[in-house]
């Protein structure tokens, strides 16, 4: 069930009446002077960031979760910009546009019941126009291509990167998200192949012999590719 206008505009006038008034605009919380000042309303915040809100509210209880302590190593400027990757990396990968405002994201944090405390940077209460909550990152379950095993998302790159494809046991094995055609070559060519490194022939002839990319070639050494022809063959003779 997705985040509904009325819910936003009840809240946001529940923050204004707060001891301390917090105001939320598109770029964040500000003073009421600038709200004030600007002429932002209820209604020119619901047609701003309405849209974006809807999406990410859904995907707030996937990536986060509710903690005891406040975060304070991340802010939510920049975990708006990890709920917007992880929308288009994990959620939805069609989506060509998963941007969302600070000040959005502020709202749907809260409509999922995470606490929220100001950022302060100075004495003044508004300096700064970004939130810190009480959550941490969710773990879920992610396949490697490789394997096939799902594992945690601590296993891959952090979550606020861009993630890898590949967990970290099989990338240490020279499992790499690119083969440069290796896989695509005939098993009987690759011991060929081996074949002639092992007489010491040079990789440019090699290459030019069986045409293929010499770059490619140079690719599966490197990377460890071709000591697999070389497992391959050992297979073959214990047979």
């Amino acid at each position: 069930m997705t985040v509904q206008q009325d819910e936003v505009i009840d809240l946001l006038k529940s923050l204004r009446e707060l001891p301390e008034p917090v105001y939320i605009i598109a770029r964040g919380i500000v003073s009421p002077e600038e709200y004030e000042k600007d002429n932002h309303s209820d209604d020119k915040f619901i047609d701003e960031n309405f849209q974006y809100m809807s999406y990410v509210y859904d995907a707030i209880p996937i990536l986060f979760e509710e903690a005891k302590n406040f975060s304070y190593k991340e802010t939510s400027y920049g975990l708006k910009h990890h709920a917007s990757r992880m929308i288009g990396q994990f959620l939805n990968p069609e989506m060509s546009n998963t941007y969302i405002t600070n000040g959005g994201f502020i709202v749907v944090m809260l409509l999922n019941g995470f606490e929220f405390k100001k950022t302060k940077t100075s004495d003044d209460l508004y300096s700064n126009p970004n939130c810190n909550f009480k959550f941490k990152h969710a773990q879920f379950r992610k396949k490697c291509l490789n394997c096939g095993k799902e594992k945690l998302n601590c296993e891959f790159k952090q979550m606020a990167i861009k993630t890898k494809r590949f967990c970290n046991s099989c990338l240490e094995f020279g499992f790499q998200v690119r083969d440069n055609g290796y896989n695509s070559v005939d098993d009987d060519i690759k011991k060929e192949i081996n074949k002639y490194i092992e007489d010491g022939f040079a990789l440019r002839r090699i290459a030019k012999k069986f045409s293929i990319n010499y770059y490619n070639l140079y690719y599966w050494k490197k990377r460890g590719f071709l000591e697999n022809i070389k497992k391959l063959e050992d297979e073959t003779n214990d047979d």
